[in-house]
C-alpha cells in the first residue's frame, strides 16, 4: 500500500494502531497528516483531509453567507471557531443574548430564540408574582436556567430563596430548611429525648424487616398497638421513663400496648424474657 494514491491522500507507511483493521500514515496534498483505515481508503470513504474538505467545491456550494442575516430573533454577528462538525456563528437574540449556533440549525429554524424569549413566549409568569405556595411568596422572576424558570422567592421567616417554579408547585419545597428544621423540633419536642428514642426503638424492632432482632418481636408477630403509633399517647400511656430503666412487655408473647407494658430494670426485663442470655436494649 505504502506510495499508492487514494483521492489526495498517498499513503506513507503502515501504523500499528489498537482498533480492528489495517491503519496507514497518509498525506494529503495540503500537506496534513493522518492515520487512516485501509478499508475506508480503498471504498472511498477517506479521499483528503478535512480542511481540504471544508475549503472545496463542495463545501463552497452549500455555504451561504451569514453575516448580518437575521433569522427570527437571531442575527448572525460573526462566524467563530468550534472543534464539533460544521459550521458555526455568534448569534445575538432580540432580548440581547448572545448564543453560539450552528449554521445548519439556524437555516432550518431550530433553536432560533433563545431560551428566555421561548420561556417568556410559551408562559405568562407575571401572574405568578404576589402568589403564595406553602410558605413561599413568589416575588419576581430571577431567570432561567435548563430545567426551567427560577423565581426569587421570601418564606414567611423573611428567608429569600431562588427557586424553580416548578418545584414548589408540587409540594417539592414549601417551606426553607430553617422553617422545616423548626417544625421538626416543635411537633413533640422529644426528638433528643431518651424516650423518643424508646418510641422509635419500640416501633423498629416489630415494623422494620431489616431492624435489628426485627425476628425477635416482628417476626413472632407482635406488633405496636394502633394508640401507640403516636408518639403522644404512648407518652400519657407510660409517663416519663425513670433513668436506668426499659420498656418492658409483661406477656412476653404479647404486643406492645397499655395494659400489657411497664417500665423494668433491665435484670427485670432479662428475666422476663423467653431468652435470658441478653439484655433487651433500647
Amino acid at each position: 500500500m505504502e506510495g499508492k494514491r487514494f483521492g489526495k491522500y498517498v499513503i506513507t507507511k503502515e501504523v500499528e494502531d489498537p482498533r480492528t483493521g489495517k491503519y496507514y500514515e497518509c498525506k494529503c496534498d495540503c500537506g496534513t497528516i493522518n492515520v487512516k483505515n485501509g478499508a475506508l481508503l480503498r471504498a472511498g470513504r477517506a479521499r483528503q483531509c478535512l480542511e481540504c474538505y471544508r475549503s472545496g467545491p463542495r463545501a463552497s456550494r452549500s455555504h451561504i453567507p451569514m453575516i448580518g442575516k437575521k433569522f427570527w430573533k437571531y442575527t448572525v454577528l460573526s462566524e467563530v471557531d468550534d472543534s464539533r462538525q460544521g459550521r458555526y456563528y455568534e448569534c445575538m437574540c432580540e432580548c440581547g443574548a448572545v448564543r453560539v449556533k450552528k449554521s445548519a440549525d439556524i437555516r432550518r429554524n431550530q433553536g432560533n430564540q433563545c431560551l428566555e424569549c421561548f420561556q417568556n413566549e410559551r408562559f405568562d409568569h407575571s401572574k405568578e408574582i404576589g402568589k403564595k405556595y406553602g410558605r413561599w411568596t413568589v416575588l419576581e422572576c430571577s431567570g432561567v436556567v435548563s430545567n426551567g424558570k427560577s423565581f426569587k422567592v421570601e418564606c414567611e421567616c423573611g428567608a429569600i430563596r431562588h427557586k424553580i417554579l416548578a418545584v414548589i408547585k408540587k409540594d417539592g419545597t414549601r417551606q426553607c430548611r430553617t422553617c422545616s428544621n423548626k417544625e421538626k423540633e416543635t411537633t413533640h419536642g422529644l426528638s433528643n429525648a431518651q424516650l423518643y428514642r424508646t418510641w422509635i426503638n419500640m416501633k423498629k424492632r416489630c415494623i422494620h424487616p431489616n431492624a435489628q432482632n426485627y425476628h425477635r418481636y416482628g417476626g413472632r408477630g407482635i406488633k405496636v398497638c394502633d394508640r401507640w403509633m403516636n408518639i403522644e399517647n404512648f407518652i400519657k400511656d407510660m409517663g416519663v421513663r425513670p433513668p436506668g430503666m426499659t420498656i418492658d412487655r409483661i406477656d412476653n408473647d404479647g404486643d406492645y400496648e397499655p395494659s400489657n407494658c411497664r417500665w423494668a430494670t433491665p435484670k427485670e426485663n432479662s428475666n422476663n424474657r423467653s431468652c435470658s442470655s441478653k439484655v433487651e436494649k433500647i
